[in-house]
């Protein structure tokens, strides 16, 4: 499911939530392009967690 996708000329960005596996997994997407060909891009995913017991006040959790 594709969250966000912002960008502009040669640089966007992707937030998306992917099942691998059965599990949700929380991605991020950057990609360059370079005169209108693909230059770079790169990939980051999470897994969900439970956050500590001093993080918990600033969670929203999301399905």
């Amino acid at each position: 499911m594709v969250r966000r996708i912002v960008g502009t000329g040669g640089l966007w960005v992707t937030e998306f939530i992917l099942t691998y596996d059965g599990q949700l997994s929380y991605s991020v997407s950057i990609m360059e392009s370079l005169d209108g060909k693909a230059a770079c891009e790169t990939q980051y995913f999470g897994d969900p967690f439970v956050p500590g017991t001093s993080r918990v006040q600033w969670v929203a959790r999301v399905a």
